[in-house]
């Protein structure tokens, strides 16, 4: 019950976003670099980092309910919530006129999109990748959020505040939704099916490993042959 109220108030955390963080350390100094302020970019970039621990520890509390039924729920929940937040992002920036790649804009209304866009596409892909399953039945009942999920990967990937590891992320789901054609060795391991078919391969090396172990048993026993113990001697 505890986990649930933590994840229904991480997705009410959805609809703020680390730009007004930014804004805030901006006004108060931040740390300073060869006696030069950092760009609101790089200061940004340095709270993303801690913004995406907080969505892979929520991703894996989910993954610990173990119950289906409890997983759809929260995760219909985040979409919902999620689209709803980039789609409103998604107006703000392009009637502001921000190009993505460029240093953040002075408006923090703009700043502030901005961050909800990026965060939020991030998660989805924690989301997509690690539950996928259920993420598909629930992505394919709106073909909007398709349409807004290829806009978003579009803003994002061009911003320039993703590392390299955030833009393999974006390139796995963008996979795993078919958004974009799968590479010839794409897998995802948290597959239903794929977790079937690893738990069936280790209950079929269980038994042979038991047969193999008793064959060396006998063949080493057979090698020992009669020996002389310390007393006989």
């Amino acid at each position: 019950m505890e986990k649930l109220f933590q994840l229904c108030s991480f997705v009410y955390l959805l609809t703020t976003s680390l730009a007004q963080i930014v804004s805030d350390v901006n006004q108060h100094g931040g740390n300073l670099n060869d006696g030069q302020m950092p760009s609101q970019l790089a200061l940004y970039r340095s709270v993303f980092k801690q913004k995406r621990l907080e969505q892979m520890m929520a991703v894996e509390n989910i993954i610990k309910m173990n119950n289906y039924e409890k997983q759809y729920k929260i995760i219909n929940m985040i979409f919902e919530r999620l689209f709803k937040t980039v789609q409103d992002a998604k107006t703000d920036v392009t009637t502001g006129g921000y190009v993505p790649g460029e240093e953040f804009p002075p408006e923090q209304k703009q700043k502030e999109a901005i961050g909800k866009i990026v965060e939020n596409t991030a998660l989805l892909g924690d989301v997509v990748l690690r539950l996928p399953d259920i993420s598909h039945k629930i992505f394919s009942k709106n073909k909007e959020w398709e349409l807004l999920t290829l806009w978003s990967l579009s803003f994002t990937n061009s911003t320039t505040i993703y590392d390299e590891v955030d833009s393999k992320l974006l390139n796995l789901m963008a996979q795993e939704l078919k958004l974009i054609p799968r590479d010839p060795n794409y897998f995802n391991p948290f597959t239903e099916k794929a977790k079937h078919k690893r738990d069936q391969s280790d209950k079929d090396k269980v038994p042979n490993a038991s047969k193999h172990d008793n064959k060396s048993h006998k063949k080493k026993k057979k090698a020992r042959g009669p020996r002389l113990s310390h007393t006989e001697l």
